[in-house]
């Protein structure tokens, strides 16, 4: 028996394969629509009136846009786990840096372009760590962020059909997702043109602000038809539940 080897001692510490770890990422946001949430909290973050969401089935394509602050540094975009926000969002929303890979994800090619600058780059640029330069961009956004976002996987492209005034309706999962989300949202979103309701927001409704945040009460504050207080709070991003 080998005692030497019985007896040394072994230095065991957690390690990353990064490349197999990237490429897995495309089994946790290839298909969820939750993409389109971390872009909208993205231009709320950023101080944004609007989000506008422009999408085309037959290019496969979402292009999104926002008035927001701009993005002066694009190195943190692609650092997982490194957000780039300020101190004071930091504390506020304690973002955790990670939700924007999903872009790299959910298409195949993202181009961002802000504050004059552009960054093109693909899901096999993450996957296997390429070095991608900026370029000044031939048409420069200096107010807000255009992410650009081309070749959507297939999840994303999906119809579904709704029932609208007695007739069957086909429309984009991705338009019904963002209702969804705009329900309560805190700023002005927009798809294809077109502003979406936003009946739960904190700005369209009557109610209370108490040190938990503003409480609604459905049959005191609005009509019937307007959902109870609690899931108010849950769906309008800025209302904290706890001070």
């Amino acid at each position: 028996m080998n005692t030497t080897t019985m007896d040394a001692q072994q230095e065991v510490r957690a390690r990353v394969n990064e490349k197999a770890f990237f490429s897995s990422m495309k089994h946790l946001f290839a298909s969820s629509f939750s993409v389109l949430s971390e872009m909208m909290q993205n231009s709320r973050r950023a101080g944004a009136s609007f989000v506008s969401f422009d999408f085309d089935l037959e290019k496969k394509s979402l292009i999104v846009t926002d008035d927001g602050c701009g993005i002066s540094d694009l190195v943190p975009l692609v650092s997982f786990c490194d957000s780039g926000w300020d101190e004071q969002t930091m504390l506020k929303d304690n973002p955790y840096g990670m939700g924007f890979f999903s872009v790299f994800f959910a298409c195949g090619n993202v181009t961002i372009r802000s504050g004059g600058k552009k960054l093109s780059i693909g899901r096999d640029d993450i996957i296997n760590k390429r070095v991608i330069q900026t370029v000044d961009d031939d048409i420069p956004v200096f107010k807000g962020t255009v992410i650009e976002m081309m070749v959507l996987e297939d999840a994303l492209l999906r119809m579904e059909s709704t029932w609208i005034v007695g007739k069957n309706v086909e429309k984009p999962k991705i338009q019904d997702q963002l209702e969804r989300f705009a329900r309560g949202f805190a700023i002005k979103v927009n798809f294809n043109g077109t502003e979406l309701d936003r009946p739960h927001a904190q700005g369209a409704l009557a109610g209370k602000l108490t040190q938990f945040g503003l409480i609604h009460v459905s049959h005191i504050h609005g009509t019937d038809h307007q959902k109870t207080a609690m899931c108010i709070l849950r769906l309008e991003p800025d209302i904290k539940l706890f001070a």
